[in-house]
């Protein structure tokens, strides 16, 4: 769809009754500088308000990581000859080429933070190279997974009512065995995790400690990456699906009633549209997915809907 940024504000305005229309949303006319004051907030609150298709991705993540470094593996030492960036701290995971994941450093040797040795949980045999450790969060998590920057929110699907029949027999990264059908907003699914900020080992620009959003959890990634399912930032406007489009100008419009109006009354109809166009648009948004499970009564799902592999 050809969206842009001044032919959404326009409809806004438009639907306000606000006179004239904007050309650029750099502009320096009062309407312009109106939108572009709440454009970010409000396009950002209504991306969030569904779990909308278009802004709907997958990703594989990293662990976060709090320092880098050259170093070698003899036994149960670890030897780091440079830092590049970071502070190397007791019970941080090591990780990097041909170093399995588990691997932590129990205590200090010769170094205390940078250059030195290193006492390490598992025997090893690795030249130089470079590696990383990863963040630790200070209490009741292992580890730290660095989540992307464009992350809105994780997109928790369970719309599906839970039964007994929420397991299904497949053969998957850990083995053959039984398998949530779900398709959980963190993978693996069986491991409890928190989002919250952690510092990342850096210093910003005022020399403050630098903080990352991460997914705390106990999971290491033994059975490969942690995964996350999530609603995206969009900035590409040509992306956007029409009910989406018709949800944000309406909350536009809301938002920018009184300040361009002063008109309490339309703020009032402005919400109820926006409240309307939410409702109207989940079919559109609904239709993009088939799923075996969908939500239903058991006896409609045994009538033919659910196909059962075991």
């Amino acid at each position: 769809m050809n969206y842009s940024q001044v032919g959404i504000s326009n409809v806004a305005l438009n639907r306000i009754g606000a006179r004239g229309e904007i050309v650029s949303i750099n502009e320096n006319s009062p309407n312009a500088v109106k939108v572009l004051n709440v454009w970010d907030a409000v396009f950002q609150e209504v991306l969030s308000e569904r779990d909308w298709k278009f802004a709907k991705t997958r990703a594989s993540l990293q662990l976060l990581s709090a320092s880098s470094f050259m170093g070698s593996i003899s036994g149960n030492v670890l030897t780091v000859s440079s830092v590049s960036s970071g502070t190397i701290a007791a019970q941080q995971p090591v990780y990097g080429p041909g170093i399995p994941i588990g691997t932590i450093i129990t205590s200090f040797g010769s170094g205390s933070g940078g250059t030195g040795t290193y006492n390490l949980n598992n025997s090893l045999s690795i030249s130089g190279e470079t590696m990383q450790t990863g963040a630790v969060p200070l209490y009741a998590y292992r580890y730290a997974w660095a989540l992307p920057g464009d992350l809105l929110r994780f997109v928790r699907p369970h719309k599906r009512p839970r039964d007994k029949r929420r397991f299904t027999y497949l053969w998957g990264p850990e083995g053959c065995g039984w398998y949530r059908r779900e398709d959980p907003p963190f993978w693996p699914a069986e491991h409890a995790y928190v989002v919250e900020s952690i510092q990342n080992g850096t210093i910003d620009a005022n020399d403050n400690p630098a903080y990352q959003q991460a997914a705390l959890t106990d999971y290491g990634g033994f059975y490969g990456p942690a995964k996350i399912n999530y609603i995206r930032l969009i900035t590409d406007y040509t992306q956007l699906m029409p009910g989406f489009v018709n949800c944000l100008t309406y909350r536009l419009s809301q938002e920018l009633s009184i300040g361009i109006t002063e008109d309490k009354q339309k703020w009032q109809i402005m919400e109820e549209k926006y409240k309307e166009s939410l409702n109207s648009s989940e079919a559109q948004n609904e239709c993009l997915d088939f799923q075996e499970d969908e939500a239903g009564s058991e006896s409609w799902v045994e009538a033919g809907r659910y196909v059962n592999i075991w």
